[in-house]
C-alpha cells in the first residue's frame, strides 16, 4: 500500500491502454484492415447510388398544342334561332321520329276499334215467328200475324239478292214453347202451317229467346230475326250472329183478368168470397166485372191496388160448388184474357173433427170426419190419429203448484201475439206430460223445462192447454186464447189458387192469356232488314295495333342510334 501511487484519472487511462494493446494483439495485424475495407466499400456504394438518384431526369411527352388553348375564351353570343329552307340536320333521325309518331297515333286508333275478319260469303238466317193469340190483334185492318208474314217475305227477298255464294233460311215457330227448326225455300209459297194464323195460347219474352238460341241444325246461322210483338230482349245467339229484333204493332191498351181465388169463410163466422185480379196497361181501370156462378150473376166493382201499380182487384160472393165466369165488360185491345172460367169443387166452409169434452164444437164449425182436423185430448190417442193434421189439448190449468216464471220460447205470431206474458205468469199454466209426440217441437216452456206449447209443421199440429171456461179470470181468458189462436191458426185456410181458363172473344180457349196482358209497352222503331244483306262479321283473334306499337319503338332505337353515329362522327 506503502509503494502504490494513488488510483486518479491519468492512472486509469494508463491502465486501460495496456488492455486495449492486448486485444490488438490477439486478433493480428491483417483483421483491422479488413474492416476498413468493409466500411469504404459500404460508403462508396451508398454515394454511388445517391448521385444515381439525383442524376434521374422526367421522361417527357412530345405533344401539339393547339394555338387556341392561349387564346381567352369568348363571350357566349345570345341565341337567335332563324327559320331557313334547308334540309333540316339530322334529317334522317328526324324522320325516324316522325315515323314512330305516325306509328303511336295509327296504334291509338286502331286499339279503340273492334277488329273484325270477314267470314265466307255465305247467309244463314233464322227467323223466329211469334204466333201467339196476341198476334192475332187487329192494326190498320190487318192483324200482326198478316204483318209479320210480310217482313218474313221481305227478309227472304233480302236474303236472295244479297249475291252471297250460299245462303240458307229457317223458321222457329213460337208460342207458349219454342217449336222445332224447319228449313224453308228463299223463293216460293210459305208453308200451309203459317197462313192459319196464330195460336190459342199466351207467350213470354223467355219462348222467344229460346227459340232464338236453339242449336244450329243444317244452316251455319250469320243472323236472326225475331218477328212479335212484344219488347226487345238480350239474346246470345252465337259468336258473330247478327240479331235484329222486329216489334211489330202499335201499343194498345188493354185490362186482363189475372188470377181467381176462393177465400175461406172463418169459424163459419163470414161469407166465403171470390177474389178476382187482373192487370191494366195504356188505359184506365175498368168499372165493372161480371161474375156468372151457381147462384146467378154478379156485377162486382173494380178497385186499384193500394201497393202495385197497374192492378186491380174484385171481390164476389161464394155460391157453393160449381161452375164460374168472370169477364170484363168492355171491350179492349186484346180479348183474350176478359173471360175466365173456373171450376170450383170444394166447400168454402170449416169442418173438423171434434172430441173435445170440456168445450162444445163452435157453431160455425162444421163436424168433420177422418180427414178433417182432429180437435182432441193428448191422452190415450191412438198412434195413427196423429198422421192427419191435429190440435192436442192437455189439463194445464188446474189447482196445484205451478211454476212462476216463463222460460224459453220462440216467437209464433199465431199463438203469443194475442198473449200477455205477465197474465200468462199471472196464471202460469202446468206443463205437458211426459215426452212430445214425434215431430213436435216446443214454442213456449217454462223456467224449468216444461213445455208448455209446441208445434208440429208436416202433418200441421199444435199442443196448448186445455180451455177452462170455469176457471175465474185471468185463468179462463188466458185458456180461451191460447186455444182458439191454435184453432184459428189451423182452420183459416189461405186464400186457395183456382186453376183458369181463358175465353177470346169468340169464346174460343186460350191457354196462359194471362202471359199477353201487359200489351200498353212502348213500340219500338221498325227493324232495318237491310242488314240481312251484309255479311256478318266476327272478331279476330289477333289484333292488329300491338305490331304498330313494336315498329313506333324501333323508330325510336333507328332515331337514337342515328344521333350517336353523327356524335361519333363530329368527335373523331
Amino acid at each position: 500500500m506503502a509503494g502504490t501511487r494513488p488510483f486518479g484519472r491519468r492512472g486509469a487511462e494508463n491502465a486501460f491502454l495496456p488492455h486495449l494493446s492486448r486485444s490488438s494483439d490477439a486478433g493480428g495485424p491483417d483483421a483491422g484492415g479488413n474492416r476498413v475495407i468493409w466500411a469504404a466499400a459500404i460508403i462508396a456504394l451508398a454515394g454511388l447510388a445517391i448521385l444515381g438518384w439525383h442524376m434521374q431526369r422526367p421522361r417527357l411527352r412530345s405533344m401539339a398544342v393547339s394555338f387556341a388553348r392561349f387564346v381567352p375564351q369568348l363571350p357566349m353570343a345570345p341565341s337567335r334561332a332563324r327559320f331557313a329552307l334547308a334540309w333540316p340536320r339530322d334529317g334522317w333521325a328526324l324522320a325516324c321520329l316522325l315515323v314512330a309518331v305516325a306509328l303511336a297515333i295509327w296504334a291509338l286508333l286502331d286499339g279503340r276499334r273492334e277488329y273484325q275478319s270477314s267470314r265466307p260469303r255465305h247467309l244463314g238466317l233464322r227467323v223466329v215467328l211469334d204466333q201467339s193469340a196476341s198476334m192475332g190483334v187487329r192494326d190498320g185492318g190487318e192483324t200482326r200475324f198478316e204483318r209479320a208474314l210480310d217482313r218474313l217475305a221481305a227478309a227472304r227477298r233480302e236474303v236472295a239478292s244479297a249475291g252471297a255464294t250460299s245462303a240458307c233460311l229457317e223458321l222457329v215457330r213460337a208460342g207458349a214453347v219454342p217449336g222445332a227448326v224447319q228449313i224453308l225455300p228463299l223463293t216460293g209459297d210459305l208453308p200451309a202451317a203459317l197462313t192459319g194464323g196464330p195460336r190459342s195460347e199466351g207467350a213470354e219474352v223467355g219462348s222467344l229467346v229460346a227459340a232464338a238460341m236453339l242449336p244450329q241444325v243444317d244452316c251455319a246461322l250469320t243472323h236472326v230475326l225475331v218477328l212479335t210483338d212484344m219488347p226487345p230482349a238480350m239474346i246470345a245467339a252465337g259468336e258473330g250472329v247478327d240479331v235484329i229484333w222486329d216489334q211489330i204493332g202499335a201499343p194498345v191498351g188493354n185490362a186482363g183478368i189475372r188470377q181467381l181465388q176462393l177465400m175461406q169463410s172463418a169459424f163459419g163466422q163470414t161469407a166465403a168470397e171470390i177474389r178476382l185480379e187482373g192487370v191494366v196497361s195504356g188505359q184506365d181501370l175498368p168499372r165493372e166485372l161480371v161474375l156468372d156462378g151457381p147462384s146467378g150473376q154478379q156485377r162486382l166493382p173494380i178497385y186499384p191496388e193500394p201497393e202495385t201499380e197497374g192492378r186491380w182487384f174484385s171481390t164476389g160472393a161464394y155460391a157453393g160448388p160449381g161452375e164460374y165466369s168472370a169477364r170484363l165488360g168492355v171491350a179492349d185491345g186484346y180479348d183474350g184474357d176478359d173471360t175466365v172460367v173456373a171450376q170450383i169443387q170444394r166447400s168454402a166452409g170449416v169442418a173438423a173433427d171434434w172430441r173435445l169434452s170440456a168445450l162444445a164444437r163452435p157453431a160455425g164449425l162444421a163436424q168433420g170426419g177422418p180427414g178433417d182436423l182432429l180437435v182432441a185430448d193428448g191422452d190415450g190417442l191412438p198412434p195413427d190419429a196423429l198422421a192427419r193434421p191435429v190440435l192436442l189439448t192437455y189439463p194445464g190449468f188446474t189447482a196445484g203448484g205451478r211454476p212462476r216464471h216463463i222460460g224459453a220460447f220462440i216467437e209464433d205470431p199465431a199463438l203469443l201475439s194475442l198473449v200477455s206474458f205477465d197474465a200468462l205468469e199471472a196464471a202460469m199454466p202446468s206443463a205437458w206430460p211426459g215426452p212430445l209426440p214425434p215431430g213436435f217441437a216446443p214454442v213456449l216452456v217454462d223456467d224449468v223445462g216444461g213445455v208448455l206449447m209446441a208445434r208440429r209443421e208436416q202433418p200441421k199440429g199444435l199442443i196448448v192447454p186445455e180451455p177452462a171456461p170455469d176457471l175465474p179470470d185471468p185463468a179462463r181468458n188466458l185458456s180461451l186464447t191460447l186455444f182458439f189462436s191454435a184453432l184459428a191458426d189451423l182452420t183459416i185456410a189461405e186464400a186457395q189458387q183456382q186453376a183458369l181458363e181463358w175465353r177470346d172473344g169468340q169464346g174460343g180457349f186460350v191457354s196462359d192469356a194471362w202471359r199477353e196482358s201487359m200489351t200498353g209497352r212502348p213500340l219500338e222503331a221498325p227493324a232495318d232488314l237491310h242488314r240481312l244483306s251484309q255479311m256478318s262479321q266476327a272478331r279476330s283473334g289477333t289484333p292488329f295495333w300491338p305490331w304498330l306499337v313494336l315498329a313506333s319503338l324501333l323508330a325510336v332505337l333507328a332515331e337514337r342510334l342515328l344521333r350517336l353515329a353523327r356524335r361519333s362522327e363530329a368527335v373523331s
